[in-house]
């Protein structure tokens, strides 16, 4: 054998070696870049699972907000309701054909002396019709800012028979049972 020959067997062994070292790194890429597209898919389903667990998480915030908004908007307008329905409970109350005889039970059990009387707005006559009927000698003084009622006064005493205070005095014992039957 020859240097020549020797040297093309070298050479020959040489490309041989870099052809399986080429196909080798060609395996080793494609074996790379497969598992670099797994790992993209992967990520992207992962990303899509998270970004759809985020959607259903904001949904069902949204959801309970909007709930939340709705029973408050409820709840105001029930509460809103009860108050009307003590504000015409007060205003039937001052305009009953009756008020003299209500306002008469409500002085019946008031045993003062040297009293003065303050009336609701626009009732003095009713107020004094009332006052003779229990047979009080009490006199009135001036018109309160109230619906109906009265407010008797002593230098010792002050009792406020208005129809607003005896009515929410009443409202916490009586509001569960007019809600009930208001919105049941």
């Amino acid at each position: 054998m020859t240097i020549q020959d020797i040297i093309n067997d070298i050479d020959a062994e040489k490309n041989k070696a870099i052809q399986e070292l080429e196909a080798a790194l060609g395996k080793a890429l494609t074996k790379l870049s497969e598992e670099h597209e797994k790992r993209k898919e992967n990520l992207k389903e992962n990303y899509k699972v998270r970004v759809e667990e985020k959607g259903k998480s904001i949904e069902k915030k949204t959801e309970a907000h909007k709930n939340m908004e709705r029973k408050t908007m409820i709840l105001r307008a029930k509460r809103e309701a009860l108050n009307i329905a003590f504000e015409e409970a007060i205003a039937k109350l001052a305009s009953s054909k009756d008020y003299v005889d209500v306002l008469a039970k409500l002085l019946k059990n008031i045993d003062l002396s040297k009293a003065t009387v303050i009336a609701a707005k626009g009732k003095t006559s009713e107020t004094t019709d009332a006052l003779k009927k229990t047979k009080k000698d009490y006199k009135v003084v001036s018109e309160g800012t109230f619906t109906g009622g009265c407010i008797i006064i002593t230098d010792d005493v002050e009792i406020d028979l208005s129809f607003e205070t005896l009515v929410s005095s009443l409202r916490g014992k009586l509001e569960t049972d007019v809600a009930y039957k208001l919105f049941n």
